[in-house]
């Protein structure tokens, strides 16, 4: 890859570098990584996850001094990861009762969590209670009576956000689409309302402290965020009109993107050029660019716009003022850790079939280890660590190690969504590491030890320290929950 190339928008946001030595990471040599710790490596930088974590704090707190950040743990829950937010001073959401249990074991104090998810057991909402966690954020009617019943035996009572339906697309891939009646995400204006009810007859139990409400993952526009804010700001309205109900805060949820797709990207051309419905759609979400300052910028002055207009205008001007001051969360994940991870694997294997001009290179890493990329055909840019200053001009289809069809890197649904190819450098060969870039979020999480594959390891690069943050699998780890 030339000079000219580096420079181009899809390798700057990236954490790998090179220089005269090679390809390296926050100034360690990527050689050395694999030799110290083999592949497939995830390698992870600390500078980028307290860089991102400062930039949210920022954007959201300048702008609406009573906003609070809870990272969406599902993203990436590594202890060594969570950690590290803590330490930067962000909360945290979760949404099971394991991951509950990670971020306190790293050190989050209950205060600063919010529960998330769609089926919460009884166990799991009563080791929510027991800790007196932030707040539960109430999928369902079902859900809240639950809660209701639980809560009678707690100490305390429990602080509830109900999660409505904001009815908002945001033309992300569909399985990311989470603010619309057709999901299974989040209660609908009726069902609200018989929640309200329901925790306005358990008064000593339930306290109703806010409205959730989450439009998605990879939102490519900030109006979907301001209707999604306009929604929370009227069902607050209806809660203190009908019930009497007035909320702390309102959870905007998360969803800002990161840009996997740049405009300089070898594949954007032939993508547009194939005018396919579908794979412009995948365009525009997979190169979504919106910064935290713009969706900050968008949300906190939306939100300041309504209240004072309720405030002056609203028959109920007296209850609104108590509302005045209420905080916004907002719960990004990919934003904080997507971006400041890459992916080392080894090419084991190269296939040239006669008629065909185009080889096969197989890697050491597939779905087993990049569930994203074929669950949701996610695209990863990819370059040659070995060869990073050579020109990245010859089209490879990418394969897995693995006995199954659909383990390749290109479209799995038929509609030209993802790249046949990737561009590398024409001497490419087994031997040769690849560094699939972005790949710091809902990658960790989704591993699997499909094939009897171990679980990819995970180093973190700190001020050029190196620190293993999860350890490779044994095979003895294959088979360390099973009974002959």
């Amino acid at each position: 890859m030339s000079n000219e190339m580096r420079s181009n928008d899809w390798m700057k946001q990236s954490i790998i570098d090179f220089d005269r030595r090679g390809a390296h990471v926050g100034g360690v040599p990527i050689e050395s990584l694999i030799v110290a710790h083999g592949t497939p490596l995830f390698v992870f930088s600390a500078a980028k996850l307290r860089e991102r974590s400062q930039q949210v704090k920022k954007a959201f707190g300048s702008r609406c001094p009573a906003a609070r950040v809870f990272y969406a743990s599902k993203a990436n829950s590594n202890l060594h990861i969570l950690r590290l937010l803590r330490d930067e001073g962000l909360n945290v959401e979760v949404n099971s009762g394991g991951e509950l249990f990670k971020v306190l074991r790293a050190g989050f104090d209950p205060a600063q969590v919010v529960f998330n998810g769609v089926a919460k057991s009884a166990s799991e909402i009563s080791e929510a209670l027991a800790v007196s966690i932030n707040a539960i954020n109430v999928d369902s009617l079902c859900e809240l009576e639950r809660v209701c019943s639980l809560a009678k035996g707690s100490s305390s009572s429990a602080r509830v956000a109900l999660r409505m339906v904001p009815e908002v697309k945001t033309g992300s891939s569909a399985g990311l689409e989470t603010g619309t009646h057709e999901s299974k995400f989040g209660m609908d204006h009726v069902e609200l309302a018989e929640a309200a009810a329901l925790a306005k007859l358990h008064k000593g139990t339930v306290q109703v402290v806010g409205l959730h409400m989450h439009i998605g993952s990879q939102t490519p526009s900030l109006d979907k965020y301001c209707h999604g804010i306009d929604a929370l700001l009227r069902t607050a309205e209806e809660l203190l009109r009908e019930h009497g109900i007035a909320v702390e805060h309102v959870n905007i949820g998360g969803g800002i993107p990161i840009p996997y797709l740049h405009d300089t990207d070898p594949w954007r051309d032939a993508a547009e050029s194939s005018a396919n419905e579908i794979s412009m759609n995948a365009i525009e979400y997979l190169s979504a660019n919106l910064n935290c300052e713009d969706v900050a910028d968008a949300v906190c002055n939306r939100l300041q716009e309504c209240l004072q207009r309720k405030t002056v205008d609203s028959e109920y001007t007296r209850a609104w003022t108590s509302l005045a001051n209420v905080e916004l969360y907002v719960e990004p994940g990919r934003y904080v850790t997507g971006e400041s991870a890459i992916l080392l694997t080894e090419i084991q294997s190269a296939r040239n079939r006669s008629g065909d001009p185009t080889g096969w290179l197989m890697l050491d890493a597939g779905f087993n280890v990049l569930l994203e990329a074929f669950d949701y055909s996610w695209y990863f840019p990819a370059v040659s660590a070995s060869r990073i200053t050579d020109p990245h001009d010859t089209p490879y289809r990418l394969a897995g190690p693995l006995c199954d069809g659909g383990d390749v890197f290109l479209d799995h649904e038929g509609f030209g969504r993802l790249p046949e190819t990737r561009q590398l450098p024409s001497a490419t060969e087994p031997g040769d590491i690849l560094a699939f870039l972005n790949v710091g979020a809902y990658t960790l999480e989704q591993m699997m030890q499909y094939n009897g594959q171990r679980r990819a390891a995970a180093v973190m690069v700190d001020n050029g320290q190196v620190t293993v943050i999860r350890k490779r699998d044994s095979y003895e780890d294959l088979i360390l929950h099973d009974e002959l």
